[in-house]
């Protein structure tokens, strides 16, 4: 039922910016395939790719509002819902919206892979952002319409995928240093003082923060 709320969401978007399918998949990087199985309703629409079209597409709340009284006009026209099932797709739609607008992470179930690859997708979007407005501080006045035109997410894939490489090879070293084993850490104070030293600070924190 709610599937059935986004494909004709997607849809619309779609028409709205006078895209052909291949063009709208190019856009949100999705195939045309996709993209056509997303508006028949014959796939699961994930939340991930209402975030990503929304943001791509840079829609705001105002002229999304707009959208969504077309799809309404169009599923109770066409009888795909009635007025009740509707309103309980609304529902669920005002959710999503409030994940992306308002990033609203205490909504957001961690606890799955779902959940987070969804905070993947606002990390990323969030990078970008961050890219975006540090190159326009720092950009001399003269070339800085000229650096924010050529900036985009293709442009800066390549630092953001550094970016998250980084984090998660920092991330999953604390988690290693965190659960060395007291032989490997006898080993490393008698062969490297300074890695002992770094891991014994991580253990010790972990175990202060963990008694408060």
């Amino acid at each position: 039922m709610y599937n059935k709320f986004l494909s004709y969401l997607i849809k619309v978007i779609r028409e709205t910016f006078e895209m052909t399918q291949k063009e709208f998949g190019k856009t949100i990087e999705k195939s045309e395939i996709s993209i056509r199985k997303y508006e028949s309703g014959d796939v699961k629409i994930p939340f991930t790719t209402l975030f990503i079209i929304l943001k791509m597409l840079d829609i705001d709340i105002v002229f999304l509002k707009g959208l969504v009284d077309d799809v309404k006009y169009l599923l109770i026209r066409d009888n795909i819902l009635s007025e009740s099932d509707l309103n309980e797709c609304l529902e669920q739609f005002n959710t999503d919206v409030s994940k992306i607008y308002k990033l609203n992470k205490e909504s957001i179930d961690i606890n799955n892979y779902s959940g987070i690859e969804e905070i993947k997708v606002i990390f990323d979007n969030q990078m970008q952002e961050y890219i975006e407005n540090y190159l326009s501080n720092i950009a001399h006045s003269c070339v800085r319409h000229l650096v924010i035109s050529t900036i985009n997410k293709d442009t800066t894939a390549k630092i953001r995928a550094e970016v998250t490489n980084f984090l998660n090879y920092k991330i999953e070293k604390y988690l290693s240093d965190l659960f060395t084993s007291d032989e490997e850490m006898e080993f490393l104070q008698k062969t490297n003082k300074k890695e002992y030293k770094e891991i014994k600070d991580i253990q010790d924190k972990a175990i202060k923060n963990f008694k408060k």
